[in-house]
């Protein structure tokens, strides 16, 4: 995708966008009052696209023409933003149907790409052998290997192990789950999103990201709370962030991403809050790392929006990042962060 101009206002933006897509040619612009840029989908037509905007800037920008000329631009700049709308609602139809196929088969069919040598087939299945391991008998020296552990001392602000040596406590937490409900649940997102992932970016991509979202958000949980956190959610949490932020920045990218599944974590995570608060207070065993889930979330979009500005969009000014949209974003994202750390530390306290 390429950038093809900036226009003066809203309205040239609208015209020349029906005006190119009447004659074959889609674009693409953000949905922001202030982004006055339009963007040709498809680079291979990109030089076809500069000859008409030529045309468009002497028809109807500079007036160096007929009114008939004008007239007819116009008309069919009409006529391409009323395809255009048809279009996208055929299409909308189209990807409705292909979800709902997708959500009852997802599981037992083999549209996701996976196999077991891979990096989300490796996750699974240690993170299973470590499950029963640790589960099947009495074994505390396979759970004390894979946990942070060091409550001391604080002052020195890093793990002791790791200082000496054990560098692998501030990402094996992942891989340790307390109940059979966990996993699954937990293998089950990995097994959907971790698959697509790795797909389209690569091994190697995947799992760098997989290893930076597990350090940080282990480490800064450590740093808030303790040593003592478990399983792969700040991971799936990071996963489904990265592709909502990679979506966010680049629409036209193949990522899809169905907004229920967007919802479902954001009810999820906040429900999760009340949870921890009610475990805290009643002693009913049932806390989570909030922290996890928020800060893996958190590096997971921070990596998605350098990841799809750089790669999807290399024209791409980074300062519509502060824009007015994006600053609300940034703001609620804050707050959600926020908001899961304070409910550990608040949980911490009454414990």
């Amino acid at each position: 995708m390429r950038k093809l101009a900036t226009l003066e206002n809203q309205k040239e933006l609208n015209i020349l966008k029906g005006y190119l897509y009447y004659l074959g040619i889609e674009t693409f612009n953000y949905d922001e009052a202030e982004d006055l840029n339009l963007w040709v989908v498809k680079d291979s037509e990109q030089e076809k696209a500069k000859s008409f905007f030529l045309e468009f800037e002497k028809i109807y920008l500079r007036k160096e023409s007929s009114e008939n000329e004008l007239e007819k631009l116009i008309k069919n700049s009409n006529l391409g933003a009323a395809k255009f709308q048809l279009d996208k609602s055929l299409e909308a139809e189209k990807e409705k149907k292909i979800r709902v196929i997708d959500a009852r088969e997802a599981i037992s069919s083999r549209k996701v790409d996976f196999h077991f040598f891979s990096v989300t087939g490796f996750l699974i299945f240690f993170s299973v052998i470590v499950f029963f391991s640790a589960n099947s008998y009495d074994n505390t020296g396979v759970v004390y290997l894979f946990f942070t552990l060091s409550n001391f001392p604080r002052e020195i602000f890093f793990l002791f192990e790791v200082q000496n040596g054990e560098i692998w406590r501030v990402f094996t937490p992942i891989f340790i789950h307390g109940s059979f409900f966990h996993i699954l649940f937990n293998m089950m997102w990995l097994y959907q999103i971790g698959s697509l992932i790795e797909k389209k970016e690569g091994s190697f991509f995947f799992g760098v990201l997989i290893c930076t979202v597990a350090v940080i958000s282990n480490f800064v949980f450590y740093l808030v709370v303790g040593p003592n956190v478990g399983g792969m959610s700040g991971v799936i949490y990071g996963l489904v962030a990265y592709l909502w932020a990679y979506r966010k920045v680049a629409p036209t990218s193949q990522y899809f991403l169905d907004d229920g599944l967007i919802r479902f974590f954001f009810i999820w995570y906040v429900f999760c809050w009340v949870l921890t608060l009610l475990s805290s207070r009643l002693h009913f065993g049932a806390s989570v790392a909030n922290t996890v889930h928020g800060v893996g979330a958190f590096v997971g979009i921070l990596i998605g929006v350098f990841r799809a500005s750089r790669k999807e969009e290399s024209f791409l000014s980074m300062s519509r990042f502060f824009s007015k949209e994006w600053l609300k974003i940034w703001g609620i994202i804050f707050l959600l962060l926020a908001g899961g750390i304070l409910i550990d530390m608040i949980a911490k306290n009454f414990n």
